[in-house]
């Protein structure tokens, strides 16, 4: 599995680019008015000077793991038209969804894997994964923010080829979330997965980590309706507020605790809701360990002595309340709330896997890249 992350301050997105080439009889290039929050870019200068193709002659990606080579198709929108979208600032809306605009930036996404291979040599037995988890654009967007300079997968594939070490292992989360297009994977109105998308990832993890998924229909379950997002609160698009999302969890099914902790000393906290079945704002997807924080700790009834601790951004919320059924003790860290020096929180709590889950904007994102650097040192 590889695990990574993507960064979203305060559940706010990050994109990148600013024009859209839009192809329908003619060439035509649509520009819309500024979004009302800022965005921040995250392309490497080098990329913005490198030409690339629009299209994919193949219509596939090679996503290696750093063990093996793992095929990934780069999946055409299954419901919606590629042509009828307009652009606003850096956000495609496309019928009743909206998505970053994604552009790899070969520099950056190479750095943040050294940074993890050089964690990884201080701790040989412990196991490290990278996941990095594509958006709603690489299955739903127009083939031209899919393919070439923004195709997610070459994208993901940088990141893992540059991956090594014998305890350092990728995970294709991207090729078990394609064979799920069909269902409510993403939001519409929002830059996050939904947890059904993140489940798929979990199963892929699984994989790797080599441990048995909980089966999804195993899970108490239930929905908090009247989700408007990130993507509504860039565009103002009514298309969005009048298309609503709604957000569905899953509990853990091992009974489980967990603190929410200002620092790695975690000497002082108060208690964590793992699953909040209601929210009073109108950010629904504060439902998941209640959004980002320094440092969370989850007890389970597993005694197993298996420990894993998630570095993340808010991709990993809706994530990591499905590992609470596979270890003994769920850590986790989001390097922009807290100062915390990975190397010794390892050791110090006995943790055996440590994942590090972002989508693929945050390694390119200064103040997240920043935070992760401090992190690992």
């Amino acid at each position: 599995m590889a695990a990574a992350k993507g960064f979203v301050g305060k559940q706010k997105p990050i994109a990148i680019g600013s024009i859209i080439l839009v192809v329908i009889a003619m060439t035509l290039i649509m520009t819309f008015g500024k979004t009302t929050g800022s965005i921040e870019k995250t392309t490497d200068k080098t990329s913005n000077n490198t030409s690339v193709s629009n299209t994919n002659t193949d219509n596939t990606t090679k996503l290696p793991s750093v063990t093996e080579t793992t095929e990934v198709t780069n999946t055409q929108a299954p419901t919606e038209n590629a042509i009828d979208y307009k652009v606003q600032s850096v956000i495609v809306i496309q019928g009743d969804r909206a998505m970053e605009i994604y552009s790899v930036a070969k520099k950056s996404l190479e750095s943040y894997s050294e940074k993890i291979n050089e964690f990884a040599k201080h701790l040989p037995h412990v196991n490290v994964y990278v996941l990095i988890a594509p958006t709603a654009m690489e299955f739903y967007g127009p083939e031209t923010y899919r393919t070439g300079g923004h195709s997610q997968a070459k994208g993901i594939s940088t990141v893992y080829t540059a991956l090594s070490g014998d305890n350092v292992k990728s995970v294709n989360a991207y090729d078990e979330i394609a064979k799920h297009t069909g269902e409510y994977i993403y939001f519409r109105t929002d830059h996050h997965w939904t947890a059904r998308g993140a489940y798929y990832a979990y199963r892929a993890f699984s994989k790797v980590a080599g441990f048995e998924p909980t089966k999804l229909e195993d899970h108490e379950t239930g929905r908090i309706d009247g989700f408007v997002g990130s993507m509504y609160t860039y565009t103002h698009a009514d298309v969005l507020k009048e298309n609503p999302d709604y957000v569905e969890y899953f509990k853990p099914i091992s009974e489980c605790e967990g603190m929410i902790y200002t620092d790695a000393t975690m000497t002082s906290g108060r208690p964590l809701k793992i699953i909040s079945e209601t929210v009073s704002g109108s950010n629904k997807y504060l439902c998941f360990v209640e959004g980002d924080n320094p440092v969370e700790k989850i007890t389970s009834a597993n005694k197993n002595g298996k420990k894993i601790a998630i570095v993340k951004e808010s991709y990993g919320n809706a994530f990591a309340p499905f590992l609470i059924d596979n270890y003994e003790e769920v850590y986790i860290l989001d390097p922009r709330k807290g100062n915390v020096n990975l190397k010794s929180f390892v050791k110090d709590n006995g943790i055996t896997d440590v994942l590090f889950l972002n989508y693929p904007f945050a390694p390119s994102n200064p103040t997240y890249k920043s935070a992760l650097v401090e992190m690992l040192k």
